[in-house]
Order: structure tokens, then C-alpha cells, then sequence
């Protein structure tokens, strides 16, 4: 499930970032970051062409006995270079081919129309986006820890009708405390005229304590 990244308010314009994993498999190079991760692949293949410049791998493996000949010293030299330089070419691939999922939704009160942008897993697929009235908006719906899927502080629900694709989306994302729980709804509910259902109390409508 997505996270909530980062958030601001400006001149009317409430703006969510929206962030989610990479694949498992993929996270470790993908938290490296694109500088990172290519100097890394590029790192592995050049260790990779290296070693058609030197024996020291096979003389090694020889002097430990772990080959019975230099014949089969070389070709395990020569499974090494391949097994590196392939590693180098999956790093490299992963890097330009992977990323974190990313949704960003900006709310624009003066137009009264939400923006949307979603970034899918995968960089060669084509990103999503959009804009809709706030009159499309057909839900802002909250939900507590304890509701399915369940997540530590709970999470937010806006459903929506694209009038130009013409179907339904669903955007969702998690909230990282209890204070974001009662303050992001309330905001979407005072930008969008739309009011948050759910597991949800508008802190305004709490009676004030003496």
C-alpha cells in the first residue's frame, strides 16, 4: 500500500506525494538510487572485463586445491567473469527498469478539480494521469488500524469517476501516525466539499475541553 511521502498546502493547491516498495527482489538496488546503482553496474562489468587481463583468480583457486589442474582453474576463472559482468547487467537493468510506485494527487480549490499522477513500478510503463472535478470525487473514506488490510495508524480511500476514461478509480494510502489520521481527511473534506466517512472524527466537531 502506498505511504503518505510528503504534503503541502499553498494558495488554495493541497498537494499528497504518495509513495510506495519497489518489488522485494528488487528493493536492495533500488534503494541505492539511480547515481548509486549504475556506478555499481558499471563497477561489476569493468571488475568483470578485468579479469581477462589477469590469471590471480585461477592461481588462487589452484593454490588452495580447489581445482585438480590450471585447466580447470581457468574455466572457473572464466565462470567468475561471466557470473560477475551478468550480475553488473541485472544491477544495470534493474536500475533503469524499476522503481518506487509513486501517486500524487493535488487537489486545486480555486478550480475545484483534482489533478492526479500515478507512477507505476515499472519505468516502461506508461504513467496514468489525469484531472477530475471534485463533483467526480465519489468517496473519502477512512479507515482505522484495526480494519482490513491492516496497517499501523490506518489508512485513506478516495474513490473517483474519470468522466474521460469513463470508469472508476480508487486511489489509497496509508497514514504514518494517529495525528495524520485526523488531520488529512479533515483537510480533503474542507478542500473538496466532499465529507470523510468511516473510522473518522472531525476534530472541529470535538466539544472544547475547560
Amino acid at each position: 500500500m502506498l505511504e503518505l511521502a510528503s504534503a503541502q498546502v499553498e494558495k488554495g493547491v493541497f498537494e499528497l506525494r504518495l509513495e510506495g516498495e519497489a518489488p522485494r527482489w528488487a528493493r536492495p538496488v533500488v534503494a541505492l538510487g539511480p547515481v548509486r546503482g549504475r556506478l555499481l553496474a558499471l563497477g561489476l562489468v569493468l571488475a568483470a572485463a578485468s579479469l581477462n587481463l589477469t590469471t590471480v583468480p585461477a592461481a588462487f583457486f589452484f593454490e588452495n586445491q580447489w581445482t585438480v589442474s590450471t585447466i580447470h582453474a581457468l574455466r572457473m576463472q572464466a565462470m567468475l567473469k561471466w557470473v560477475i559482468a551478468l550480475s553488473g547487467l541485472g544491477v544495470w537493468a534493474l536500475v533503469f527498469g524499476v522503481r518506487k510506485e509513486e501517486l500524487k494527487l493535488v487537489f486545486d480549490k480555486a478550480a475545484a478539480k483534482l489533478l492526479y499522477l500515478h507512477r507505476p513500478q515499472w519505468n516502461l510503463s506508461t504513467p496514468d494521469q489525469g484531472e477530475v472535478g471534485f463533483t467526480d470525487i465519489r468517496k473519502i473514506e477512512v479507515f482505522g488500524p484495526h480494519r482490513e488490510p491492516k496497517t499501523p495508524y490506518g489508512y485513506v480511500e478516495i474513490g473517483l469517476f474519470d468522466p474521460l476514461e469513463k470508469r472508476e478509480k480508487l486511489f489509497r494510502f496509508q497514514v504514518l501516525s494517529e495525528d495524520q489520521l485526523k488531520i488529512y481527511p479533515a483537510n480533503l473534506g474542507r478542500f473538496t466539499g466532499r465529507d470523510p466517512h468511516g473510522d473518522w472524527i472531525d476534530p472541529d466537531s470535538l466539544p472544547i475541553r475547560p
